[in-house]
This record gives structure tokens, C-alpha cells and sequence, in this order.
């Protein structure tokens, strides 16, 4: 069925499909159709048809489930292997100083130290500092 044409139940039991998986483990609840409906409700009546194609279009596109995201950091993680040595790689943790309520650095820094220790059997080198300036949202490289 085209989204266009989709009533707010079906975007939403379709964004819920979508982040089944977001922040699992972190938070209390889920994030179900109920949730999804709950969270539009926040505007017009009128708007929100829109409001769920439009998030339902976005999250069909750009929402990565972890799976992808741990393939992505293996990808990135091959390639810096080329050039540099692993064992030498310090993953800096700024962000409590940078964003203190954000929380994607701390996760981003858990799935490569993952990686660390079961694709490369390495201890990820992850320092917690304020005193470096940042190059990307999660990567941090320092020789």
C-alpha cells in the first residue's frame, strides 16, 4: 500500500516496526504503535497524517537498526586498518563535555570496542577528555 494513502494506524504501526529497536536496553518502554500515536498526538489534528508519512518516509530511508551500524564501524574500521596500526588508535569520549545529554558517542564507543574484542581479540583504547578537538561524531584519531 502506497503511504500516501495509509491511515495514521498503519504509519504508525510502521514507525514502530522501524525503531522496534531504538535505544534497546536504555529505556523503559517501548516504542510501539501506541507510543508512536501517543507522540503525534502532540499536533493538530490536521497535521498529523502528515507529520507520520513524513517520519515514516525519513525512518524507511536514514534509521539504521544496530546490525547496520556494527557493519558500518567493521567497514570503517577494515579500511583505517590499512593505513594505520589498531593497536595504536585512541577513540576519544568528549562528549559529556561537548553534548552532556546526548548518549550516541557513549554508544558508538561501546560497538567499536565490541569490535575491538571480537574481530581483532584488541583492547579498544577509549580516553574520556575534553582537551581535543572533534573530527566527527563518533571517531576521533590521534597519532
Amino acid at each position: 500500500m502506497d503511504k500516501i494513502f495509509m491511515n495514521n494506524d498503519a504509519l504508525a504501526s510502521g514507525i514502530a516496526t522501524i525503531i522496534s529497536d531504538y535505544r534497546k536496553g536504555d529505556v523503559n518502554h517501548k516504542f510501539d504503535t501506541s507510543h508512536v500515536l501517543k507522540w503525534v498526538d502532540q499536533f493538530d489534528e490536521s497535521e498529523r497524517n502528515v507529520v507520520l508519512r513524513e517520519t515514516f518516509h525519513i525512518l524507511s530511508y536514514y534509521y539504521f537498526k544496530e546490525e547496520k551500524i556494527i557493519d558500518i564501524l567493521k567497514n570503517f574500521l577494515e579500511k583505517i586498518q590499512n593505513q594505520f596500526s589498531l593497536e595504536k588508535l585512541i577513540f576519544i569520549n568528549c562528549q559529556d563535555y561537548v553534548a552532556p545529554k546526548g548518549a550516541s558517542q557513549g554508544i558508538l564507543l561501546k560497538l567499536i570496542k565490541d569490535i575491538f574484542e571480537k574481530e581483532y581479540d584488541l583492547q579498544c583504547c577509549i580516553k574520556n577528555d575534553n582537551y581535543y578537538d572533534q573530527i566527527g561524531d563518533y571517531i576521533y584519531i590521534y597519532r
